[in-house]
């Protein structure tokens, strides 16, 4: 799980979230965040921007600088506002993009940069929390859920894209799972899904040798559609829009029967992926690859 990420908010809000130490935020008691009359800032530092309109929940990772990297905060501010539009009836479908020109680029390791080394055996074990929670959110979410990856995507910003119910791609898009590369493994349930999806030999180039692919080359696969750059989110929109027009009790129930029955498989999935990647997060190998990143 190494990368960064950031998000913004709609319906006239924007989110902001500032940085802490890892520790510190690991075990910050989360307030959950309000649906409506979310706080609007001026800052043009916002993380997460969350926009509601229309029975659409739009959460765009806005921290183009550092190429939207997931941060510890945005962990828990994702996994609140999953776990919230889950329960909102005015949200029909949660579309997950990115601003600039990356969807994502992951993992922010800068955290992990800040902790003491007193600190590190109980953060480690908080992350680990953290994102079985996070994965967690995902797998539960009971509405249409869309990706619309807009440019490069790496790390948990891949491995999640199995758990989606469209994922559409801008034809700059790439994808890339680095994670042996860095001494860790897979996350996101892409140990089980990623086979599913793209047949044992295109997942172990992806999640064993850290093959880069194309949204061209995923398509049919992981991958929904693949849309030009220049009207990519205009596309998106209008997939988005059809969904919309559907009945919303029939499209959830069928959701519901395909995804039910492998619901309890993929919660396995995520705490074996999670317990792998603690250990993974204590070796030699993830060392060596932090301390090789603190050199850039």
């Amino acid at each position: 799980m190494i990368s960064s990420v950031y998000l913004r908010t709609c319906c006239g809000s924007v989110v902001r979230i500032c940085g802490k130490t890892l520790s510190s935020v690991l075990r910050q008691s989360e307030k959950p965040l309000s649906m409506q009359g979310i706080r609007s800032y001026s800052s043009q530092n916002n993380d997460i921007i969350v926009e509601k309109k229309d029975k659409l929940l739009t959460l765009t990772l806005n921290r183009p600088e550092r190429y939207n990297a997931i941060n510890i905060k945005m962990y828990h501010e994702i996994t609140d506002l999953l776990n919230q539009a889950a329960k909102d009836d005015e949200v029909s479908v949660l579309k997950l993009t990115g601003s600039g020109d990356y969807y994502s680029s992951g993992n922010d390791l800068k955290d992990l940069l800040t902790i003491p080394p007193a600190d590190m055996p109980q953060a480690i074990k908080d992350g680990g929390v953290m994102l079985e929670n996070f994965i967690a959110s995902f797998i539960r979410f009971p509405k249409i859920m869309v990706a619309a990856v807009n440019g490069p995507a790496v790390g948990i910003t891949v491995t999640t894209l199995g758990l989606f119910d469209a994922v559409y791609a801008s034809e700059a898009a790439t994808f890339m799972t680095p994670f042996v590369k860095t001494g860790q493994a897979p996350e996101g349930c892409a140990s089980y899904t990623f086979p599913k999806l793209l047949g044992h030999a295109r997942a172990a180039d992806m999640l064993c040798f850290g093959r880069k692919f194309t949204a061209q080359e995923l398509e049919g696969t992981l991958i929904s559609k693949v849309f030009s750059a220049s009207t990519f989110q205009e596309s998106v929109d209008r997939e988005i829009q059809n969904m919309l027009s559907l009945p919303f009790k029939s499209l959830l129930y069928t959701k519901n029967l395909m995804r039910g029955p492998e619901r309890d498989v993929l919660l396995d999935v995520n705490k074996k992926e999670c317990e792998r990647l603690l250990e993974r997060w204590t070796s030699i190998d993830f060392i060596n690859a932090l301390m090789r990143f603190s050199s850039k």
